[in-house]
């Protein structure tokens, strides 16, 4: 499944985008009222939908289908078969060969290739709905937000990797009213300077995403 940052978003304009996190327990598989197990698709590690396997990429397995209609899938790195999410609800059959969030219904965990937690999120009808986190390779938090209806609301925070606080941003209905940043040294950063902080968190983020290609290799 996509993975989603905020950082770009902040770093290059202020503006709303999507990610991730965790906390609550997975129950998509407990849905399942028709059980079935076979490979429904196979994508390249940008996502993109491709004939057969791509061994830098993933593939989707289909687990069955809840009693409203849902499908519960699950997908893996092609390379060791490690799971690059936990089970989820895809709501629209077009959804089982999309690898977008679009079609997305409920909690979604994901993972890099070697088992660190990567992400949590929480869809409804493909929405960011709740409390989404996302995570360093290491396993430290790299930022949480608030999401209502898609659109950020509420309190974005933003760690460098040593796990200390890098940034306080407020949202109103996907709007940034407010941004307070420390330096990896923990010095308050100016407002004047507070551009030169996102740019660095956009720069944490290119390395997990760099690190997350790497480890799917």
């Amino acid at each position: 499944m996509k993975m989603w940052m905020v950082a770009a978003c902040v770093a290059l304009g202020l503006a709303a985008c999507g990610t991730s996190g965790g906390g609550l327990r997975n129950d998509a598989y407990k849905q399942i009222t028709e059980k079935k197990e076979e490979v429904v698709a196979h994508f390249n590690v940008e996502g993109a939908l491709a004939a057969n396997k791509v061994a830098t990429g993933f593939y989707r397995k289909l687990l069955g289908k809840t009693a409203d209609g849902g499908f519960v899938v699950q997908d893996f790195y092609s390379r060791n078969d490690v799971k690059q999410s936990d089970p989820f609800i895809i709501s629209n059959e077009s959804g089982l060969k999309a690898f977008t969030n679009q079609y997305t219904q409920g909690e979604l965990f994901l993972y890099y290739a070697n088992g660190a937690k990567l992400e949590h999120s929480v869809y409804e009808k493909g929405l960011l709905v709740s409390t989404s986190t996302a995570y360093y390779p290491s396993g430290t938090v790299f930022q949480t937000n608030q999401f209502e209806n898609g659109k950020l609301n509420g309190r974005s925070q933003f760690y460098h990797p040593d796990g200390k606080l890098a940034a306080n941003l407020e949202y109103v209905d996907g709007v940034l009213v407010n941004a307070e940043g420390w330096s990896s040294d923990g010095q308050s950063v100016s407002a004047t300077n507070i551009n030169t902080l996102l740019q660095q968190l956009q720069g944490y983020d290119d390395a997990n995403m760099q690190e997350l290609r790497r480890l799917a290799q």
